[in-house]
């Protein structure tokens, strides 16, 4: 736990670099433990890392009820934003994908905001919301040139030297087989 004389400060820097290294279970145990002469600020920004640390070891019900702790009723617009896309973070872990998505686009509608402006909230949306939709399209079909499904692959149908085709006329490669 922290020491008695640590300030909130010091303490949260302590956490943070215990969270950069991975050691969620000892960070969440200096979470747990806020020092004396910590203001409302401080308990959010502590119960925010309380719930990176139970994320990161995958508690993820008790993770996502921290978030919703760390969300602050007013102000801080970027810190609100933070903590529900730790929520949504949660809910796609759990597989439930319309909560994620409900929480994520409330996160978006907000991400304009002056207070979230030169975050990385806007980036983290766009992330979420590649995961959410690439989870959407299911497991990843396996390579397979004999396929016609397979995206990875070109069509075999069709003739490739003419795939420009859509291109107007007056663009077309000197020397082609075009129209």
């Amino acid at each position: 736990p922290v020491p008695a004389e640590s300030t909130p400060s010091a303490a949260s820097i302590q956490i943070d670099t215990l969270i950069r290294a991975g050691s969620y279970s000892e960070a969440l145990a200096l979470c747990r433990a806020l020092p004396p002469g910590a203001t409302e600020a401080d308990a959010l920004s502590w119960a925010y890392r309380e719930a990176v640390c139970l994320e990161g070891l995958g508690r993820l019900k008790e993770a996502a009820a921290a978030y919703q702790r760390a969300e602050p009723r007013t102000g801080d617009r970027a810190a609100w934003a933070r903590a529900v896309l730790g929520q949504a973070r949660c809910a796609v872990a759990r597989g439930d994908r319309a909560a994620a998505q409900v929480l994520l686009d409330r996160v978006v509608l907000q991400s304009g905001h002056p207070d979230c402006v030169g975050t990385h909230i806007a980036d983290e949306c766009r992330f979420l919301q590649a995961h959410i939709d690439a989870l959407k399209l299911g497991p990843v079909a396996a390579l397979d040139p004999l396929d016609a499904n397979a995206v990875a692959w070109p069509p075999l149908s069709g003739n490739a030297d003419r795939y420009y085709d859509w291109l107007p006329p007056d663009t077309i490669p000197t020397g082609s087989a075009g129209p």
